[in-house]
């Protein structure tokens, strides 16, 4: 027995996959803006905060270099002294101190008394060296986070001039914070720009992928919509539209031709059965008759071939017309009292396992579809053997038909339902190799797919709705 390949069709796996490749654009696109958002607001922190901290430094720069011009030792710690008392903490935020490498005071006599420690700071940060320049400090217990300014005195004495940098590093911190508030916000907007830009093109490619499902079902006579945006969706669809309209004008006159030579070698060939039907009622010799026997014979199966192909053609050419609600389990049973007779003369017992089922269709052609499966079975299975005809399966599908032959190798089993395609040829049991054609072309029209599997022996052959 021979049987179909599951039919071809766009299985949800297909469609999970689809998704998928959207969900990774909307995904990849949401991470790309956000990469780049992200380095265009820390490229933007370090300019800004750079800038800021300049300000800082180089107002701690102007501050030293405006003491610096004092001459006299006197005159700058004075003048230090004045200033400190306007600083730190509450006034300019500024911080001064003024001493020796030895910590000693600069001053000497009464002055010494009165001013020292000359600044307010305390002591000199104890991380910070004796060298002219800039430098930093981090916060402590005692004293706050400071950028300084250090400035050698001619008269071997030491100048620091600082500023609090808390400000500035409260002010990097809320910098962050915002910019990192920003990039949240940034990557959020992309992933939802990604997934609605992932949504729509599902949207838009959904059609295609109906399309597609439906031709590869055999149903031609479906057509892309154009809306009529004129984007390049539209421009697809319109050549969809006219590929499929020269695919089926392609194969109408395939058909017509193929239809048209049978048709027209039929009658011939009919009228040349008749003559050899003389001929050999009018023959006596023994030898004769058998091969005009022989002849008829071979006739007999041209005429088969040419009406398998007529009926071929016939129902490719149609589209769903005269179908309704048919009783598969009717169906069913006609084609087993039918086929009874068939699987007596060759030793079979054919068993019938059915159920309520319907089908949107038409009973004649299921008939059709049933009997050549079943008649395949039968031709094929062992004597002494089981053909079943199951319907509507606990569990199972829509309709199986399984033998105890000895099936279809696997590589063969996408040769199978191709036309004049013959498993054994030269075997008692080949056919024209159309029958299965047939069953493939009344499966599409009603929606079916044909499926293969191994019975362990035999072969078991399955129908159930297309993507169902």
């Amino acid at each position: 027995m021979c049987c179909a390949p599951p039919a071809p069709q766009v299985t949800e796996g297909a469609s999970a996959r689809g998704r998928s490749v959207l969900l990774r654009l909307a995904l990849g696109l949401g991470l790309a803006v956000a990469a780049l958002s992200a380095g265009a607001v820390a490229l933007t922190q370090w300019w800004v905060m750079g800038r800021v901290e300049g300000e800082f430094r180089r107002a701690v720069a102007d501050e030293a270099a405006a003491l610096e011009v004092f001459k006299g030792i006197q005159d700058l710690a004075l003048a230090v002294s004045s200033r400190a008392g306007r600083g730190g903490e509450g006034g300019t935020g500024f911080f001064y101190l003024m001493q020796g490498e030895d910590g000693d005071c600069p001053l000497s006599g009464s002055n010494a008394l009165e001013l020292c420690p000359v600044g307010n700071l305390a002591r000199w940060p104890a991380d910070l060296p004796f060298a002219a320049g800039r430098h930093a400090t981090v916060a402590r217990a005692t004293e706050p986070a400071m950028l300084l300014q250090v400035v050698a005195l001619r008269f071997g004495q030491w100048l620091l001039v600082a500023r609090d940098a808390t400000p500035l590093d409260d002010l990097k911190s809320a910098a962050w914070q915002g910019a990192a508030l920003v990039a949240l916000g940034i990557t959020l907007g992309a992933a939802l720009v990604g997934w609605l830009a992932g949504r729509w093109l599902h949207a838009r490619l959904a059609p295609f992928d109906q399309l597609v499902a439906q031709v590869r079902a055999g149903r031609l006579e479906h057509r892309m919509a154009v809306p009529g945006t004129r984007d390049e969706f539209d421009r697809l669809a319109a050549a969809v539209n006219e590929m499929l309209d020269r695919i089926v004008e392609l194969l109408r006159v395939v058909r017509h031709v193929s239809e048209h030579a049978a048709h027209d070698l039929r009658t011939p060939m009919a009228r040349l059965r008749l003559v050899l039907e003389r001929a050999q009622r009018d023959c006596a010799e023994p030898a004769t008759r058998a091969a005009i026997g022989d002849a008829m014979a071979r006739l007999d199966r041209l005429l088969e071939t040419f009406a398998a192909l007529l009926e071929i053609a016939n129902h490719e050419s149609r589209g769903p017309e005269g179908f309704g609600p048919v009783d598969l389990e009717q169906v069913a049973r006609d084609v087993a009292e039918t086929m009874e007779g068939e699987a007596e003369l060759a030793c079979v017992t054919l068993r019938l396992d059915s159920r309520p089922a319907r089908l949107h269709g038409q009973a004649a052609l299921l008939r059709t579809m049933l009997a050549n499966l079943v008649h395949n079975a039968i031709k094929h299975a062992p004597p002494g053997s089981e053909v079943a005809l199951i319907l509507a399966e606990p569990g199972g599908p829509l309709l199986r038909v399984r033998d105890r032959g000895p099936g279809i190798p696997p590589a063969l089993r996408e040769k199978v339902f191709d036309k004049f395609f013959v498993a054994e040829p030269g075997s008692p049991r080949a056919g024209t190799g159309l029958g299965l054609s047939l069953v493939r072309v009344i499966a599409g029209r009603h929606g079916l797919a044909i499926g293969l599997g191994d019975a362990r022996p035999g072969l078991d052959v399955t129908l159930d709705p297309a993507g169902g």
